[in-house]
Protein backbone atom coordinates (compact mmCIF):
# COMPACT_ATOMS: atom_id res chain seq x y z
CA UNK A 1 0.00 0.00 0.00
CA UNK A 2 1.42 3.29 -0.54
CA UNK A 3 -0.03 6.79 0.23
CA UNK A 4 0.19 9.95 -0.94
CA UNK A 5 2.17 12.17 1.53
CA UNK A 6 0.40 14.11 3.76
CA UNK A 7 2.71 17.09 3.26
CA UNK A 8 1.31 17.19 -0.71
CA UNK A 9 -1.98 17.81 0.29
CA UNK A 10 -2.90 21.67 0.07
CA UNK A 11 -5.41 22.29 3.37
CA UNK A 12 -5.58 25.76 2.30
CA UNK A 13 -9.82 25.96 3.61
CA UNK A 14 -8.41 24.56 7.27
CA UNK A 15 -5.43 26.80 7.85
CA UNK A 16 -7.86 29.61 7.66
CA UNK A 17 -9.75 28.36 10.46
CA UNK A 18 -8.14 29.42 13.51
CA UNK A 19 -6.26 26.96 16.25
CA UNK A 20 -8.61 25.44 19.12
CA UNK A 21 -7.85 27.58 22.07
CA UNK A 22 -5.93 25.84 25.38
CA UNK A 23 -8.96 25.53 27.07
CA UNK A 24 -11.75 25.46 24.75
CA UNK A 25 -13.04 24.02 21.01
CA UNK A 26 -13.29 26.16 17.66
CA UNK A 27 -16.83 25.49 17.28
CA UNK A 28 -18.14 26.84 14.06
CA UNK A 29 -21.82 27.34 13.41
CA UNK A 30 -23.71 27.01 10.20
CA UNK A 31 -27.29 26.40 8.75
CA UNK A 32 -27.64 23.02 7.74
CA UNK A 33 -28.65 23.60 3.92
CA UNK A 34 -27.93 20.04 3.01
CA UNK A 35 -31.73 18.92 2.21
CA UNK A 36 -31.74 16.38 4.93
CA UNK A 37 -31.29 16.03 8.36
CA UNK A 38 -28.01 15.82 9.95
CA UNK A 39 -27.08 13.42 12.81
CA UNK A 40 -24.90 13.50 15.49
CA UNK A 41 -21.12 12.83 14.90
CA UNK A 42 -20.74 13.38 11.00
CA UNK A 43 -18.21 14.93 8.81
CA UNK A 44 -19.01 18.11 7.40
CA UNK A 45 -17.38 20.17 4.53
CA UNK A 46 -18.12 23.30 2.76
CA UNK A 47 -19.67 23.13 -0.66
CA UNK A 48 -16.94 25.23 -2.72
CA UNK A 49 -19.67 25.97 -5.64
CA UNK A 50 -22.95 26.76 -3.46
CA UNK A 51 -21.10 27.73 -0.30
CA UNK A 52 -23.34 25.19 1.51
CA UNK A 53 -22.94 22.30 4.32
CA UNK A 54 -22.26 18.94 2.62
CA UNK A 55 -21.22 15.24 4.07
CA UNK A 56 -17.40 14.88 3.26
CA UNK A 57 -16.35 11.57 1.21
CA UNK A 58 -12.79 10.13 1.43
CA UNK A 59 -13.52 9.63 -2.45
CA UNK A 60 -13.86 13.44 -3.14
CA UNK A 61 -10.27 15.72 -2.21
CA UNK A 62 -12.64 18.63 -2.63
CA UNK A 63 -14.49 17.80 0.62
CA UNK A 64 -11.55 16.29 2.43
CA UNK A 65 -10.13 19.79 1.74
CA UNK A 66 -12.99 21.72 2.73
CA UNK A 67 -13.91 19.95 5.98
CA UNK A 68 -15.14 21.93 8.41
CA UNK A 69 -15.61 19.29 11.37
CA UNK A 70 -17.97 16.99 13.19
CA UNK A 71 -21.63 17.52 14.07
CA UNK A 72 -22.04 18.18 17.84
CA UNK A 73 -25.85 16.66 17.29
CA UNK A 74 -28.65 15.88 15.35
CA UNK A 75 -30.01 19.22 13.02
CA UNK A 76 -32.91 19.47 11.37
CA UNK A 77 -32.79 20.89 7.88
CA UNK A 78 -32.66 24.77 8.09
CA UNK A 79 -31.47 24.80 11.75
CA UNK A 80 -28.25 26.18 12.87
CA UNK A 81 -25.28 23.37 13.14
CA UNK A 82 -22.94 23.35 15.86
CA UNK A 83 -19.70 21.97 13.97
CA UNK A 84 -16.73 21.27 16.03
CA UNK A 85 -13.61 21.91 13.75
CA UNK A 86 -11.20 21.02 16.93
CA UNK A 87 -11.52 20.36 20.28
CA UNK A 88 -13.47 17.77 22.62
CA UNK A 89 -17.52 16.65 22.39
CA UNK A 90 -18.34 15.09 26.00
CA UNK A 91 -20.73 12.64 26.25
CA UNK A 92 -20.53 10.77 23.21
CA UNK A 93 -23.77 8.05 22.57
CA UNK A 94 -21.46 5.55 20.10
CA UNK A 95 -20.51 2.30 18.97
CA UNK A 96 -17.05 3.43 18.46
CA UNK A 97 -14.33 1.67 20.57
CA UNK A 98 -11.52 3.53 22.28
CA UNK A 99 -8.77 4.90 20.11
CA UNK A 100 -8.50 6.77 16.22
CA UNK A 101 -11.87 7.58 14.61
CA UNK A 102 -11.27 7.21 10.65
CA UNK A 103 -13.76 8.71 8.01
CA UNK A 104 -15.29 5.60 6.18
CA UNK A 105 -16.37 5.37 2.57
CA UNK A 106 -20.13 5.43 3.47
CA UNK A 107 -19.37 9.08 5.67
CA UNK A 108 -19.57 6.38 8.68
CA UNK A 109 -17.39 6.59 11.47
CA UNK A 110 -15.11 3.42 11.84
CA UNK A 111 -11.96 2.43 14.78
CA UNK A 112 -10.94 0.32 11.77
CA UNK A 113 -8.07 1.61 9.78
CA UNK A 114 -8.42 2.51 5.81
CA UNK A 115 -7.30 0.39 3.61
CA UNK A 116 -7.69 -0.66 -0.10
CA UNK A 117 -10.36 -3.10 0.10
CA UNK A 118 -11.71 -2.76 3.62
CA UNK A 119 -15.11 -0.83 3.57
CA UNK A 120 -14.71 -0.11 -0.32
CA UNK A 121 -12.07 2.00 -0.43
CA UNK A 122 -10.06 1.91 -3.00
CA UNK A 123 -7.13 3.33 -4.92
CA UNK A 124 -7.16 7.40 -4.93
CA UNK A 125 -9.49 7.48 -1.64
CA UNK A 126 -8.48 9.61 1.25
CA UNK A 127 -7.79 8.13 4.93
CA UNK A 128 -8.89 11.31 7.26
CA UNK A 129 -8.31 10.89 10.69
CA UNK A 130 -11.18 12.60 12.47
CA UNK A 131 -10.09 12.27 15.96
CA UNK A 132 -9.95 9.96 18.95
CA UNK A 133 -12.60 8.12 21.31
CA UNK A 134 -11.45 8.40 24.90
CA UNK A 135 -13.11 8.09 28.56
CA UNK A 136 -14.70 10.40 30.14
CA UNK A 137 -12.82 11.95 33.00
CA UNK A 138 -15.89 12.67 35.37
CA UNK A 139 -18.01 9.18 34.49
CA UNK A 140 -15.25 6.80 32.65
CA UNK A 141 -18.54 5.27 31.91
CA UNK A 142 -19.16 7.87 29.23
CA UNK A 143 -17.11 8.37 26.31
CA UNK A 144 -15.45 11.55 24.72
CA UNK A 145 -14.88 12.53 21.77
CA UNK A 146 -11.32 14.50 21.05
CA UNK A 147 -11.90 15.84 17.66
CA UNK A 148 -9.05 16.53 15.85
CA UNK A 149 -8.63 16.36 11.86
CA UNK A 150 -5.87 15.16 10.07
CA UNK A 151 -5.64 14.00 6.60
CA UNK A 152 -2.97 11.15 6.59
CA UNK A 153 -2.82 10.40 2.81
CA UNK A 154 -4.51 8.66 -0.47
CA UNK A 155 -4.58 5.49 -1.50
Amino acid sequence: MSYRPYDTIIQETLDLIPPAAEAGSVKIVYVNSTGSILTALQVISINTGTGNLQLASVSSENTILSGLGLTEAAVPIGDEASIVHKGQIKNVTTSLTYGAVFLNKDGTLTNTQPNIGINGLIEGDFVLKVGVIIKNKDNPLNKDFIVDFSIVGQL
